[in-house]
């Protein structure tokens, strides 16, 4: 029994030697901090390790700029504590392992903790560097069971301390008073959470900086209250922006279902507080009001939406508070959302809509979008200011059927105007990769209709066929036409042009140019043209050709007594180099009894003017040609000084002169 007692009270020393003593608290000190290593992602260092038989002292230390102290009595057999603490960081970061929201900035934090280690009892105070906040909780087994909180915020330096954007600032009045709480069951939960932001600022240079959106001064304020009783939570929420922009919300949540029901009212004067957001810039009013209802499986929110004009219904449904389906109808004004979005308003248009999305998945999209433009007008003045397009009174109407499956939308696309008619049968977008593909059918009725962009005067119709490819940089168009009794193929790849035509009838295309009908032929020939540097070559051969008759060929005959209109050319050769609107081209022309042959000669398609010079050789006779002025009826000369050269030609001199 004394062996007992003997080894007892031994073993009880030695405890005591090495847990209560200097000497034990040397030993234990590193196997602790390695503890504390092992658990915490952070290298830290146990600078101070003092533990007496009824009193502590610990000091942590981290990264040399962070410092954890503890200090105060404890009853060991009472398990009872008296603790006062001081929390030092320099910069949260250190410690965003341990969490998984980034963290950043300094927090100063101090207080005491009382009580059982059962029930404790933690009082303190927190400090950013503007932003403090008081606190008392009630722990037992170490969960919070009462909060009471209260503080003075700023929400510019919380935004820095979740490491986000100082879009906004304000001044934040927190009071929290959680009277029962149960993290592991919140059915019991009783209290109320308050919060006001007042004062509150848009920090314009930031969000231009961050989001490219430019907004104006705007003040803000809002009010959040929640109230807690037993499973039940009641929530309202009421914002101000600017002078008349309000948004209220009002609804109850049960915490142990998730079932929510609630009503909410938005009217916003103006919508660019909001691009931030959005991710896209926002200009104007937006009115919507709706109710929400349903639980953790499945949400359906359903309302309203106006934009002046713009009326329309939206049916949103959620699984697991994700939004999957979604039903959206009614009367859109295409004008106002054009501003909505900040873009130029080049149409005005009436239209209905139908939306059902059927699936609201980003890589699974699917559903079926319905619109159709009863009317609509082209705004020629702004089209005018910003192409340099003078474009005539357009309107138009159009209906588009558009299929969703799997993040790719094809469309079905029927526009008439009173410039042409459109018609695809099948658009292709991948809204994941924003390819486009698609066939088209154009039809032009009255070619003069396109003088804002041809810039002079057509005549006749034509129908275009082809296809259209867009993705990333590149973009590519086939175009192929039955035209002037031959074919014409072209391809634009970015901004190089292609067209290749065959048999065309040049008096046809003559009569379509409404130029003068000089050569009855048939032409075969290649365009290269570069749209961006508005340069390019024609290379053409006309076959059987005809000299039609003309103020020319009527000259030639007086002159010289000659019809040059019974000349038959097997192959001409046109070679032209084309910059602008200025064609250079040179001719080659040869029959039985005659040759033509021009360098230089120039097109001012810009003006409508000719300026060429013909060496015509009539068996072999030279006749030089001039040819200058207003395309529709150029002056035609002929060079009598080298004819005067033959003065046995006295006939001919009298009938030039």
């Amino acid at each position: 029994m004394r062996w007992l007692l003997g080894t007892l009270l031994i073993t009880i020393v030695l405890l005591f030697s090495l847990l209560f003593t200097s000497v034990g608290n040397a030993l234990l000190k590193p196997y602790i901090e390695s503890k504390i290593q092992e658990n915490i992602p952070v290298e830290v260092h146990l600078e101070t390790f003092r533990l007496r038989w009824s009193d502590l002292h610990v000091v942590l230390s981290a990264a040399e700029t962070s410092r954890i102290e503890l200090q105060g009595e404890y009853a060991l057999f009472k398990q009872h504590v008296d603790l006062t603490y001081w929390l030092d960081v320099a910069d949260l970061s250190l410690f965003q392992a341990l969490v998984s929201q980034p963290l950043q900035g300094p927090l100063h934090a101090e207080g005491t903790l009382v009580g059982a280690v059962q029930n404790m009892r933690v009082q303190g105070n927190a400090v950013l560097t503007q932003s403090r906040a008081e606190y008392n909780i009630t722990l037992r087994d170490w969960e919070p069971r009462v909060v009471r909180a209260q503080g003075d915020l700023k929400l510019e330096e919380l935004l820095h301390l979740l490491v986000q954007a100082p879009v906004a600032d304000a001044d934040i009045a927190l009071n929290v008073n959680l009277q029962r709480l149960d993290l592991q069951d919140l059915k019991h939960a009783k209290g109320s959470v308050l919060m006001t932001l007042q004062e509150g600022r848009i920090h314009t240079a930031v969000v231009q900086k961050e989001y490219r959106a430019a907004l104006s001064e705007t003040p803000f304020s809002l009010d959040v209250n929640v109230t807690l009783e037993d499973a039940n939570a009641s929530i309202r929420m009421d914002a101000n922006f600017a002078e008349h922009s309000k948004v209220f919300c009002k609804s109850t949540l049960n915490v142990e279902t998730l079932h929510v029901a609630g009503r909410y009212d938005v009217a916003l004067q103006e919508l660019a507080p909001f691009s931030v957001i959005a991710g896209m810039p926002l200009q104007g009013p937006l009115y919507t009001k709706g109710t929400i209802q349903g639980n953790e499986k499945q949400t359906t929110v359903e309302g309203d939406v106006s934009i002046i004009a713009t009326q329309m219904q939206y049916s949103l449904f959620l699984e697991h508070f994700k939004a999957k389906r979604l039903k959206l109808n009614g009367d859109v004004a295409l004008q106002e959302v054009l501003h909505l979005i900040m873009k130029p308003i080049y149409a005005r248009a009436d239209m209905n809509l139908l939306a059902v999305m059927n699936n609201l998945d980003k890589d699974a999209l699917a559903g079926v979008i319905k619109t159709k433009v009863n009317s609509g007008t082209i705004n020629s003045v702004l089209l005018q200011r910003d192409f340099n397009m003078t474009l005539p009174l357009t309107t138009f109407k159009a209906e588009v059927t558009t299929q969703i499956k799997e993040a790719v939308a094809t469309s079905e696309i029927d526009i008439i105007s009173t410039l042409a008619s459109l018609q695809t049968k099948e658009t292709r977008v991948n809204i994941t990769n924003g390819r486009v593909q698609s066939d088209y059918t154009l039809v032009v009725d009255d070619l003069n209709r396109l003088y804002f962009i041809t810039k002079r005067p057509l005549r006749g119709a034509v129908t275009l066929q082809g296809a259209v490819m867009h993705h990333g940089d590149n973009f590519e168009l086939s175009a192929h036409s039955a035209l002037l009794g031959g074919n014409m193929d072209a391809t634009l790849l970015n901004h190089t042009l292609s067209v290749v035509v065959k048999n065309v009838q040049t008096t046809a295309l003559s009569e379509m140019l409404m130029m003068p009908k000089v050569f009855a032929s048939t032409l075969n020939g290649t365009l290269s043209f570069d749209t961006m540097r508005q340069q390019g070559t024609l290379r053409a051969s006309l076959l059987q050709g005809r000299i039609v008759p003309n103020t020319m060929s009527r000259l030639l005959q007086q002159a010289v007594d000659f019809d040059i209109g019974n000349e038959l050319y097997e192959t001409t050769e046109l070679n032209s180099s084309i910059t602008n609107m200025q064609i250079i081209t040179d001719l080659d022309m040869k029959s039985q009894l005659t040759e033509i042959k021009a360098r230089g000669a120039r097109l001012d398609l810009e003006h409508n003017r000719v300026d060429a010079r013909l060496d015509m050789t009539l068996k072999t006779f030279l006749v030089p040609i001039r040819i200058q002025g207003d395309m529709e009826a150029p002056h035609i000369g002929i060079d009598s000084s080298r004819l005067l050269q033959d003065e046995g030609k006295k006939r001919l001199k009298e009938a030039i002169d």
